[in-house]
């Protein structure tokens, strides 16, 4: 089901990208409206997240830099629950295109995309409030992960799991258990594959890695 709101829960969770990616055009056509609204802000959020789970970063960011414009001038950024999440929904589409350019050893081209999350992370910053800061954390700790700084990625990701339990946010707890159970050894990997197995399981999540994908990418 996609969601008509900008909550974060809209996930191709059932490993049907093909339904997903239906819900979404069929959303799009049956709009009559002109213009930017929540629900051309709700398809949005829903397709980069079908791009992310499909490891397809560099057309995530893509689309979300060609619909940008349109959000802006629609004012739904005056929100600040609005613009945080889509600040951070761009924040991870060029996270997932900087670890997808890493991979192929486009360092000038990561380094510029990594750049644009950092930026967005500093801008949720300014919005001083917790919830904010912990996805700008989130984006540190990914950007640390696909520069290959183990240490700093896995010092903030900690942290981050720590405060998107106490957020409620399951699906993004349970990402960033996954992301620390590959990062980790020893009794704390096991434990964070155990804690994000468990959430997953709950949630009937078919690939956790591909749903890691969605909130920690680069991170895995």
């Amino acid at each position: 089901m996609v969601s008509r709101s900008v909550s974060g829960s809209a996930t191709p969770a059932a490993g049907d990208l093909e339904g997903a990616q239906r819900e979404v055009d069929e959303a799009i056509k049956n709009w009559p409206f002109a213009g930017f609204h929540m629900q051309d802000m709700a398809a949005l959020f829903t397709q980069i997240h079908i791009y992310l789970y499909s490891r397809n970063g560099a057309a995530a960011w893509d689309h979300i830099r060609q619909q940008w414009p349109a959000l802006e001038k629609s004012l739904q950024l005056k929100n600040q629950m609005a613009r945080g999440l889509m600040r951070d929904l761009r924040a991870r589409s060029a996270l997932a295109a900087a670890a997808s350019s890493a991979a192929l050893g486009a360092a000038a081209e990561t380094e510029s995309l990594l750049a644009a999350a950092l930026d967005d992370a500093r801008r949720l910053r300014r919005e001083r409030v917790g919830w904010a800061n912990t996805l700008a954390d989130r984006i540190v700790a990914c950007a640390h992960a696909i520069r290959g700084d183990n240490d700093q990625a896995v010092a903030l990701l900690r942290p981050v799991a720590t405060q998107f339990e106490e957020l409620g946010c399951r699906l993004q707890t349970a990402a960033a258990r996954q992301s620390l159970f590959r990062r980790t050894s020893g009794q704390e990997s096991a434990a964070a594959a155990a804690a994000a197995a468990t959430i997953f399981q709950q949630q009937h999540i078919q690939e956790p890695d591909r749903m890691t994908a969605i909130y920690f990418p680069g991170a895995m």
